[in-house]
């Protein structure tokens, strides 16, 4: 068993741009979803939009990044009892999960119409609740579509305190752990590319682990956050422009259509993500200020709900605009379907996330004080 520590946690240095970085990433599966008619003749911004579901391995990236930087305090331990990180992430995640549960309900009740109430569409959407629905054949695309990488998450954060010191504290060298870890991610997916009958199989936690593991490994590495203005040596300056110049090949490469879906799905370009990220977490240049401005950081933070709201809230706009008769496949509508989806997922944050996040571990903290 790994060593925990008990005592108060320390503070890391914020990560702005990486907070900021989030929304691209959902604004890029929002195209994916709904919007790929929207290019006309342009094969590549077709190729981009339909690239869109490399956003998640992206997010996966991104949080053991994150995770790690933000609570592995020394090579053989994280930051708190286990127990603890694992409330604090079901209170990350579960309130906006469970609300989105709630408002894909009515749309999920009308295909039981045609199809009946039955013992398994029970135990369906209990596994669905318990975040398991991928680890079952033909269920990760079950009641509100968008949530099965949040099982897969689910899964990475049970990992994580088991992981932490197994990956960190061992005397490897990180370069050559990167590199097996994003060659052994790609295997599975090569062995399966372009069958669909395996569908579920490629959603499985336990295949997109590699691309969680690889962003644990970059946050093991602790760039120092110095801020977008500092001055800095050429080394610096140079990392300030490989974050733009990675992140402009992750576009070439996504609009060029020459990669196979199941490899980008899986992390084919973590190492480009990763230059990305690494250069963002080092605080300097333009890019890093863009993204680290209030606004693009602020929907960074909901981003979540973005991602996680973005079923029904399409969804019950094309009802709504079928009854009145509009136009629902053009550009504008989707705009205002966007708008619609940034101010429900504002509110979900700041009035039931953050509050519920608060409450439970001020309680925690309440009763660890009244144990001690």
């Amino acid at each position: 068993m790994e060593r925990i520590a008990t005592t108060e946690r320390p503070r890391r240095d914020a990560l702005p741009a990486l907070t900021g970085l989030r929304i691209l990433l959902a604004a890029h599966v929002l195209l994916f979803h709904f919007a790929p008619g929207f290019f006309g003749n342009s094969s590549f911004a077709r190729n981009f939009a339909r690239a869109g579901s490399s956003a998640i391995p992206g997010f996966f990236l991104l949080s053991g990044f994150i995770l790690t930087y933000a609570h592995v305090l020394a090579p053989d331990r994280i930051d708190q009892p286990a127990g603890q990180f694992w409330l604090a992430r079901f209170y990350r995640i579960y309130p906006a999960y469970f609300l989105a549960f709630l408002l894909s309900a009515p749309f999920a009740l009308a295909q039981l119409r045609h199809t009946g109430l039955r013992l398994h569409t029970l135990v369906d959407t209990g596994l669905f609740l318990l975040l398991l629905q991928t680890w079952v054949p033909g269920l990760w695309s079950y009641w509100n579509y968008p949530a099965w990488s949040l099982s897969v998450e689910a899964f990475f954060y049970a990992c994580f305190p088991l992981l932490a010191p197994w990956i960190i504290g061992r005397k490897w060298d990180w370069r050559g752990m990167l590199g097996a870890v994003w060659i052994a991610g790609l295997v599975a997916p090569a062995i399966l590319a372009g069958s669909t009958r395996f569908d579920w199989v490629l959603a499985m936690p336990p295949l997109h682990l590699p691309e969680f593991v690889f962003g644990m490994i970059l946050g093991s590495r602790r760039p120092a956050y110095t801020g977008h203005r500092g001055e800095g040596s050429d080394h610096e300056r140079a990392w300030a422009w490989i974050g733009p110049i990675g992140a402009a090949m992750l576009i070439a490469c996504y609009g060029s259509g020459w990669f196979s879906y199941d490899l980008i799905d899986h992390g084919l370009f973590a190492p480009l993500m990763g230059c990305v990220m690494w250069s963002l977490a080092r605080g300097k240049g333009w890019f890093t200020y863009l993204l680290g401005l209030k606004p693009i950081v602020y929907l960074g933070e909901i981003s979540y709900g973005v991602y996680i709201f973005q079923f029904p809230v399409f969804t019950g706009s094309f009802v709504v605009a079928k009854r009145i008769g509009l136009a629902w496949n053009t550009r504008p509508t989707f705009l205002i379907c966007c708008a619609i989806l940034v101010g429900v997922s504002s509110l979900s944050y700041e009035l039931i996330e953050k509050r519920l996040r608060r409450a439970g571990m001020g309680y925690r903290e309440r009763r660890l004080r009244a144990a001690g």
